[in-house]
């Protein structure tokens, strides 16, 4: 099986062109700092009131020189394309350090600081503008992708199939990449180890990857460090659950827990579930463009915890019914399970999900 992106192409292009113009770069370097060298020595026994700004064009050369070096390492991190809205079309690679093309003064990698660049750090595909020098420029952006790049090379791809929550739109193998897009030529380690819960909780979720594995995928394997086991509770009410869970975070606080997440794959059942809750408990539904998560009791829908971890996870509606035996399924339950850290409690009504059956 093989996939190929319309960018791989021309991103394979431009990266094999970019060491050339790196050099050149750098041998213009080279020339101001040999032009420079002796300056500073000349100017302070004949003028001395050019010595800073001579001491200066050395230091900038020795700069750009170490700037250069650097690049042809890793010359640019991203891609963005972004039509204007007069029609125009760009391709901006962004890196560390801008380079350009020392015939053509054409831009190579746009340097992070331009403004161009902030469509990479506050822009989603979509409509977008960014503030000139000319004033602001207004358009679409229609691409935004990472690239890694390690020595001149594409580097590393590291992720987990088994947290694919979005695979409906990415890989759902690794062999896509090795076999068909790198035609054989990568090499792919399995790294297994689990930093983050209790061998308790790793061996719970282990369930959801053997009921419903990954292609090739190896089992998460936790450091040595042990807890309370997971426990499932069934429910015959939300009120009744809501009694439990307030129960549940009261024991858990005194047993040291700072942050704890309740977690609910769905959006209607977290808000009767949060006017369910006492007061005191200062729960609220998480903000997912909040900068600073400050601990606390947190209501958070399924599809928005990936990346996030919590001395405490509850998933408040692990049934068959929210959590059928499906790969989509299975992955977004497997994320849910792996926030815990120290403690895991699951709830279900009528019948556990299939995922979760040892």
């Amino acid at each position: 099986m093989s996939i190929d992106h319309p960018a791989e192409g021309e991103e394979r292009k431009h990266l094999a062109e970019t060491p050339e113009i790196v050099n050149e770069e750098r041998a213009v370097a080279e020339r101001e700092k040999a032009n420079a060298e002796g300056e500073p020595a000349i100017a302070r026994m004949y003028d001395e009131d050019a010595l800073p700004i001579r001491e200066l064009l050395y230091s900038r050369a020795l700069t750009a020189l170490r700037n250069m070096d650097l690049a042809a390492k890793k010359p640019y991190f991203t891609r963005i394309d972004f039509t204007e809205t007069s029609g125009e079309e760009h391709v901006y690679y962004i890196g560390k350090y801008g380079i350009t093309r020392t015939d053509s003064q054409e831009v190579q990698v746009v340097d992070w600081r331009a403004p161009v660049a902030n469509l990479y750090y506050s822009g989603q595909v979509g409509p977008m503008h960014y503030a000139s020098p000319d004033g602001e420029v207004a358009g679409n952006l229609t691409l935004k992708r990472q690239i890694g790049i390690e020595d001149g090379e594409l580097m590393t791809i590291v992720g987990d199939m088994m947290q694919g929550v979005q695979a409906w739109r990415g890989l759902s193998d690794w062999r896509i990449l090795t076999d068909g897009v790198f035609a054989g030529k990568a090499t792919m380690h399995h790294l297994v180890i689990s930093y983050r819960s209790t061998i308790e909780i790793m061996s719970f979720a282990s369930r959801v990857a053997r009921n419903r594995p990954v292609s090739d995928s190896r089992m998460a394997e936790p450091v040595l460090r042990h807890g309370d086991p997971p426990d499932t509770i069934r429910m015959d009410s939300l009120a009744q659950e809501a009694e439990s869970i307030a129960e549940t975070i009261a024991q858990w606080r005194k047993d040291g827990c700072s942050s704890i997440a309740i977690i609910a794959r769905s959006g209607a059942a977290l808000k009767e579930l949060r006017l369910l809750l006492p007061e005191h408990l200062n729960a609220h539904i998480l903000d997912v463009n909040a900068e600073l998560y400050t601990g606390g009791v947190l209501l958070a829908h399924a599809g928005a915890v990936k990346g996030l971890e919590f001395d405490g996870v509850i998933l408040a509606d692990a049934s068959a019914e929210r959590f059928p035996n499906r790969d989509s399924d299975a992955r977004l339950l497997y994320v849910c399970c792996t926030r815990a850290l120290h403690k895991l409690r699951v709830y279900y009504a009528g019948e556990i999900s299939p995922l979760l059956k040892a």
